[in-house]
């Protein structure tokens, strides 16, 4: 491996040159906190990237528009070789997260692993604290292991005693990789957006998006969340092991990482191949046709990965948009059906779209 490459980024071994970049990050007293190292000066880093631009397990994780170094991988064979064990670790600039950019980069160097390298085990491992960091092994489907108490320090208090440390261990088997590229819900993408895996790196946001008052407006099936443990709720409903009924994407604007809404389907019904549809964007991003490329893209897999004939959308009667966009999108009225909501019922229409081969 030289040169990998996914959708937004090059990965590539360091340059001597990189030296700025690296100091953004490595000067970031939020970005060290976790690791074995205080914060690096310039000259510091000058002296690291050229080491860097030696070693064969370090790599520069690079913006594709402007090969801006936003990050690195750690990405090594350990010992003894036999095993066929690597390990990979990861460090990346505040600035950029957030925006999937160290899953991107991770999710590559295993499918390197494990479909080049021929790789039986993929391990890692972060302190227990590094909330973000064991969200994102989780969200590459690796196992957590092991949790080692007090194993190691890497500081001293003001007494010259050792600051111990727990760790969290990971690990990802090659059968284990194999079944998960087999799963039947993945990103999707369009022109202008990424439809990523509603994942519990989203809890923020989903608490943003279901607490607004725009966006709840016309759900009349749940009230408006108050605190965070409501995210989570949503998004554990959504992340069951499949074979599953239902499933969310965020929707993610492809040129800045902005999550602007999401989509997906419930009450799936594989016998009648029917299900139901959801969908919410924030106000800010209205008008712009959005929610409708975001439609299209998933109405399509529901009809080629899902074997879908039939997908229903429940609208209330007095929501324009929502009942424009799918109308816009083919579905035509099929009934009507009242919502009780609050000891109140609601009118809400019916909307079908009946999908041919």
């Amino acid at each position: 491996m030289n040169i990998l490459e996914t959708e937004r980024l090059i990965i590539r071994r360091f340059a001597a040159e990189d030296w700025k970049d690296l100091y953004e990050y490595l000067s970031d007293e939020e970005v060290v906190k976790f690791e074995p190292y205080g914060v690096f000066t310039e000259e510091q880093c000058k002296s690291e990237s050229a080491w860097r631009a030696k070693q064969e397990f370090f790599w520069a994780v690079c913006l594709k528009k402007n090969n801006k170094v936003i990050g690195n991988i750690y990405f090594n064979q350990q010992e003894p070789k036999e095993l066929n064990t690597w390990e990979i670790g990861y460090v990346f600039n505040s600035n950029y997260f957030g925006k999937g950019y160290a899953t991107e980069a991770c999710q590559i160097f295993l499918k390197s692993a494990f479909e080049k390298l021929k790789a039986h085990r993929v391990a890692a491992m972060c302190n227990p604290e590094n909330t973000a960091s064991w969200r994102l092994l989780e969200r590459l489907k690796m196992r957590r292991e092991g949790h080692l108490h007090k194993n190691i320090f890497f500081k001293y208090d003001n007494n010259g005693m050792p600051i111990w440390n727990d760790t969290y261990e990971y690990g990802i088997l090659a059968e284990e990789y194999r079944e998960g590229k087999n799963l039947l819900f993945t990103n999707l993408e369009t022109e202008r957006l990424i439809l990523k895996n509603i994942d519990t790196d989203d809890r923020d946001f989903i608490f943003s998006q279901f607490s607004d008052d725009a966006v709840t407006k016309y759900l009349f099936d749940e009230e408006p969340l108050t605190d965070i443990q409501g995210a989570d709720e949503i998004i554990n409903f959504y992340i069951k092991p499949e074979p599953r009924l239902q499933h969310r994407w965020v929707i993610v604007r492809r040129s800045d990482g902005m999550k602007m809404g999401t989509c997906g389907f419930h009450c799936w019904n594989r016998r009648e191949g029917k299900v139901e549809v959801g969908y919410d964007l924030k106000e800010e991003f209205w008008g712009n046709g959005y929610m409708r490329e975001a439609m299209k893209e998933i109405i399509a897999f529901a009809k080629d990965k899902m074997n879908i004939k039939e997908i229903n959308a429940c609208v209330y009667f007095d929501n324009e948009r929502s009942t424009r966009l799918a109308e816009n999108l083919g579905f035509v009225l099929s009934g009507s059906t009242n919502e009780l909501f609050r000891d109140k019922e609601y009118l809400h229409n019916i909307y079908s779209l009946y999908l041919t081969n």
